[in-house]
Parts: structure tokens; C-alpha cells; sequence
């Protein structure tokens, strides 16, 4: 258990007093009386929301959170594969609006970007996050912080990224910002150590509802650990792992992960299982539920048709599918001659035409993103219905059929 959550139900403001926020150990956190249920839209109780983070940190004197199963003793500042202790790093917290429509609408979705990961990814696109760990120190209450401030902006979710190394960790910082009934701000003066006054501003949805109440997006690589997401059961209203291979080989030359397809097929099946299928709310925005990723490899490295098989026959096939076609060869991709290029133009045709053959109808599409010039572009000039699929239209110019764009 963290120090900020040993002891504390109610801290006044006085006790603040360290500048540096993820050093504070005393801070104000709301009474919790008359707020017996206070998660989002799963529900689960405040007392048994800190139980579980106690077994979390407990975990992590000999870590085994994810499929690495490192045991090494993270509390003691020890690490493993992931490269992070018991305090988890931060790279950027946000609103973005470039996710999938119904997790991004009009308000954006609230990210809080983890740094470092549990794979280790050969053509990573975010490698000075992931591989060389930038980002900086973030504590429970530093966490919380950035959820009510992210929900105080109005976004529609918590969408968590890349936060499988890293449960116990926002399982703390969850558990303190459902804590506070109005999103608690500090000051620049009680940053610093000067002053012990509150700011205190409240989301459209925090006056309706008189506490954060924001759906918990799981954004992962799907290498996650059983142990954790029974941890995350009832916390996470939304599931959104990107399955990236149907090869343990593959996972294992390219992402150093010799059981990621058996794994992620388990961890998958348990995701489903406690969110189900994708539920809307009146305004097409997501509430809970499962939407699968599935990032297009050159040279037909992901695996799509045995992906969409497993989906189809041992998911649903009504799951929401969400292609990814933005692959461009990063970090040591250059290095390998079969992904050290981008996407030919028949190479994500055919992947698309799976679906219909799996009978995939749900999810989302973009335009192929092989561009000549451009790495991301991302305005969506229209949405237009095919099915119940949407070909997100972009910017882009397209390779010729049958070539990729030069690395």
C-alpha cells in the first residue's frame, strides 16, 4: 500500500507540506459519507477498491502483474523487463481527439500516456517513451490529479495507455481521485509549499453527479497479466487492447515475447467477459465494453486472418474492430528487411477483406495511410457508413498497388 493511502481517510489542507506533489504523503481527500458506490459505470465499492490496491502493491515485492513474471521486488526500486519500480512514469496526460469516434466524441478522450512498457517492440513509434522510458515521476496523488483535472476538462473517459507494468500504480491514484466528490486542485501556492487553499472546479458531469464519474478506458498492447486485469475487474468500464500478432515466433523475433499470442487470447477472453460487447449512450458515446486494435504489418506479420478467426469464433462476431494502417518502419525496423517499409496498398485491401469473410460487421476502418511524405495524418474530412463499419477519410496520398512507400 502507498504511503498517501495508509491511515487517511480525511487529511486536512493543513498538513500539506512538501512542494513536490508526488512526495506528499498527507493531503485532503473527501469524506466518504452517504458515497458508498462510487466507480464509474461498473460500480464497486470504496472498500473494496483499496483492498485491492493493497493486494496490488503486495504484488509487487515479487512481480508478477504481466505475462513477464519478472519476480523481481519493485518496491525495493528493483526492476524487471519494464524497467520501472513502484513509483510508474508518466510521458503525457492530455485530451486527444484523434482515438475512435465513440471513445474521443466531441470532447475528447482523457489520456494519461505511462512510460516504458512490457514489450519491447522492434518498430516501435513511440520508443523514446516505451524503450528509453521518458517521462517523469508520478505518484497516486499526482495520478489523481491528473484524472480530475482531465475530467474537469470535460473529456467523456480516463483512457489509460499503456498501463499494463503499471496497475497497482493507477490503481492508487483511482482509488484517491474517486475519493474526491468535487475535482480537487491545488494551487501554484500550495504546490510550492506557500499556502494550504483549494481550488475546487467541477466538471458539466461532477454537477450532475456530485463526484468524478468518467469511464475508465484500458488502452493496451494486450500482454496483460491475469492477475491484473482480475485486479482492474469492475474498474475498467472499457477494454481497448491492440492485438498484434497470431505468432508466438513473430511476437517473439519482433517483440521479445516468446507466449504473446496464447496470452493474449486468455487475457482478451477475460476482457470480454467482464465489459462484454460495446455499449453507446445516447450520443454515440462509449460506455463500456471491448474494442479490439489490430495494427496492419507489412510482409503479413500480424497475423490478420487467424486474428480475425479468434475474434469471430471465440469472441463474438459482433466485436468492435478497430484497423490500424499507420505503420511506418521506427526505431530498429529499418534494420530488418521485412518491415523496414510501410504498408503496400494490397497488402491492407486484403487484410480489410477478412472481415466480411469472418463476418466481422463492427468497428472502424481508416483510409490507408501509406503516404508518400507524410507519416500521420489524421483529418478526418467525412465519416461515411459502410455496413456497420466507418471508413475514416484522411489526407493522404496513396502508394501505388501492390508497392510501399520508401522507409
Amino acid at each position: 500500500m502507498p504511503e498517501e493511502l495508509k491511515n487517511n481517510n480525511v487529511i486536512r489542507p493543513a498538513r500539506l507540506q512538501a512542494s513536490n506533489a508526488s512526495k506528499v504523503k498527507n493531503f485532503p481527500i473527501a469524506s466518504l459519507a452517504g458515497l458508498a458506490r462510487f466507480a464509474g459505470y461498473m460500480l464497486i465499492s470504496s472498500d473494496q477498491l483499496r483492498e485491492r490496491v493493497g493486494l496490488a502493491y503486495t504484488a509487487l515485492r515479487s512481480c508478477k502483474l504481466c505475462p513477464r513474471n519478472c519476480g523481481v521486488d519493485r518496491i525495493q526500486g528493483k526492476t524487471g523487463v519494464c524497467h520501472t519500480g513502484k513509483t510508474a512514469k508518466v510521458a503525457s496526460h492530455n485530451v486527444h481527439a484523434g482515438e475512435e469516434p465513440p471513445i474521443s466524441g466531441t470532447r475528447g478522450s482523457g489520456t494519461i500516456f505511462f512510460g516504458s512498457c512490457n514489450l519491447k517492440c522492434k518498430f516501435c513509434q513511440n520508443y523514446p517513451i516505451s524503450w528509453l522510458g521518458n517521462g517523469s515521476d508520478a505518484g497516486p496523488l499526482v495520478l489523481a490529479e491528473m484524472m480530475l483535472s482531465l475530467s474537469a476538462r470535460g473529456c467523456h473517459n480516463i483512457n489509460i495507455v499503456t498501463g499494463s507494468h503499471v496497475v497497482p500504480q493507477f490503481l492508487a491514484g483511482f482509488y484517491l481521485a474517486k475519493l474526491n466528490r468535487r475535482s480537487v486542485l491545488y494551487s501554484p501556492a500550495v504546490r510550492q509549499g506557500r499556502s494550504s487553499s483549494i481550488v475546487f472546479e467541477r466538471s458539466e458531469a461532477e454537477s450532475r453527479s456530485g463526484h468524478m464519474n468518467l469511464p475508465i478506458v484500458w488502452n493496451s498492447n494486450g500482454y496483460d497479466g491475469m492477475e491484473s486485469l482480475r485486479l482492474l475487474d469492475g474498474v475498467v468500464d472499457i477494454y481497448m487492447p491492440d492485438i498484434k500478432y497470431s505468432s508466438n515466433d513473430i511476437a517473439e523475433h519482433y517483440s521479445s515475447a516468446a507466449n504473446y499470442w496464447d496470452v493474449v487470447r486468455l487475457s482478451v477472453k477475460e476482457m470480454y467477459r467482464q465489459v462484454g460487447g460495446l455499449k453507446l449512450d445516447e450520443n454515440g458515446i462509449a460506455k463500456q465494453g471491448l474494442i479490439i486494435r489490430h495494427l496492419i504489418l507489412p510482409g503479413k506479420l500480424s497475423g490478420t486472418e487467424e486474428v480475425l478467426k479468434f475474434i469471430s469464433e471465440e469472441i463474438s462476431p459482433k466485436t468492435h474492430i478497430s484497423f490500424m494502417s499507420q505503420y511506418f518502419p521506427a526505431h530498429k525496423a529499418a534494420e530488418d528487411p521485412v518491415i523496414n517499409r510501410r504498408l503496400t496498398t494490397e497488402e491492407y485491401e486484403t487484410a480489410c477483406s477478412l472481415l466480411e469473410r469472418y463476418g466481422l460487421e463492427n468497428g472502424w476502418i481508416p483510409a490507408f495511410a501509406g503516404m508518400t511524405y507524410l507519416f500521420f495524418v489524421f483529418t478526418f474530412l467525412s465519416i461515411i457508413p459502410s455496413g456497420h463499419f466507418y471508413k475514416l477519410l484522411t489526407l493522404s496520398l496513396r502508394a501505388p498497388k501492390g508497392r510501399g512507400n520508401p522507409p
